[in-house]
């Protein structure tokens, strides 16, 4: 992923970037997420490299851990 796909997308909804989250299962996902202004969520899973987990500002066990840490405003 590239940053032009989400700020595409924020475009397209009309929302701007700083309020969108991205969760993604690698460093390119989230750092896209990041270049375009949004923030970024690591989800590791078996293709994650553990460069990219350390590497990460922002991390969760699983996909409803993510979900619940922004609906709870952490992120």
């Amino acid at each position: 992923p590239a940053p032009g796909m989400v700020k595409a997308a924020c475009a397209e909804l009309d929302v701007e970037p700083a309020r969108v989250v991205v969760v993604g299962d690698i460093g390119a996902d989230v750092g896209a997420a990041e270049a375009a202004g949004a923030t970024g969520i690591l989800v590791p899973t078996p293709v994650t490299r553990r460069s990219e987990v350390e590497a990460a500002h922002r991390t969760a066990r699983d996909l409803t851990a993510a979900v619940d840490a922004v609906l709870a405003g952490d992120w």
